[in-house]
């Protein structure tokens, strides 16, 4: 019963991971290139918090699998770069009691950007594509605190959530 429920929360998660990417792509039109508020990253650390790192790293490649089928290889190829980069700083900031849920966020935002801009110099083949990453730290520590303020604000409902779900038997 307890991995039937997991389970069925997984598809839950990323059921809400592809709206919210699906959402961040209309409410992120105006904003300059590259730039996306990130909404979706906010059920990311949400997951790798209450549910687990596995579990985490899974949605962070769903989200990318669902984005090559929405938008293709390249953004799928940048949102892997970026989200794998902003899992791992995740795991290792959470291993210090002393990092802010928002100081977190920001860092994945951070890292992220930069790994979808060293993805797209390759991709391009073309280095000169770092000098937009000015643009894209900016926005990160922008994009970063609001994530952050949201997953500070959501983190109890979603323990709870998953406390009920699959954390008892």
């Amino acid at each position: 019963v307890l991995k039937t429920k997991k389970i069925a929360l997984m598809g839950i998660i990323s059921a809400l991971t592809f709206s919210l990417s699906a959402v961040d792509s209309v409410i992120s039109a105006p904003l300059p290139l590259g730039v996306r508020i990130g909404v979706a990253n906010i059920v990311v650390i949400l997951t790798i918090l209450t549910v687990g790192k596995k579990e985490g790293f899974i949605i962070t490649l769903l989200k990318s699998l669902f984005i090559l089928v929405t938008k293709g290889i390249t953004a799928s190829l940048l949102s892997l770069s970026g989200g794998t980069l902003a899992f791992l700083i995740t795991i290792i900031l959470l291993k210090s009691e002393k990092n802010s849920l928002i100081l977190i966020s920001v860092l994945s935002a951070l890292t992220h950007n930069v790994g979808q801009i060293i993805m797209a110099s390759v991709i391009m083949k073309n280095i000169n594509t770092l000098f937009y990453l000015p643009v894209l730290v900016v926005s990160a520590v922008i994009t970063g605190t609001i994530t952050g303020t949201a997953i500070k604000a959501v983190m109890p409902l979603a323990e709870k959530v998953v406390k009920k779900t699959v954390k008892e038997e």
